[in-house]
């Protein structure tokens, strides 16, 4: 098995061709998922940087206009403070790169440490 990390061909790899991250996720049954995060890696990296942007309130607040569904943050969120910031614009927060860096670089306990600073930022 490959280690998870920046490399792999994630759908939030915004490097990764689409073609390596629908093999990736071959059997999984989320294709069309895995494309439609790609495709949002791609707009976050070409229209702000690979960065959330600054006015991430205001983005949610548009979004909240347009559905009555809950809005999820998740592109970026790599520290707790990140995590707070967006727990406080939006309904709920997804980490997955960090958590998986985590685990590659120092193992499951590193992991476990961020995934606890994470929650605790966000229900603290």
């Amino acid at each position: 098995m490959r280690k998870p990390g920046p490399s792999a061909p994630s759908p939030i790899n915004a490097a990764a061709p689409v073609a390596d991250v629908v093999r990736e996720w071959a059997g999984l049954g989320y294709n069309r998922r895995a494309v439609n995060l790609h495709r949002t890696a791609l707009a976050v990296v070409e229209r702000h940087g690979g960065s959330l942007p600054a006015d991430l309130d205001a983005q949610v607040r548009r979004i909240r206009d347009t559905t009555r569904l809950p809005v999820g943050v998740g592109f970026g969120i790599s520290t707790p403070a990140q995590a707070a910031a967006a727990a406080r614009a939006a309904d709920g927060v997804v980490v997955g790169s960090a958590l998986l860096d985590a685990l590659a670089k120092d193992g499951i306990g590193s992991m476990e440490r961020l995934a606890r600073d994470l929650a605790a930022a966000v229900h603290g």
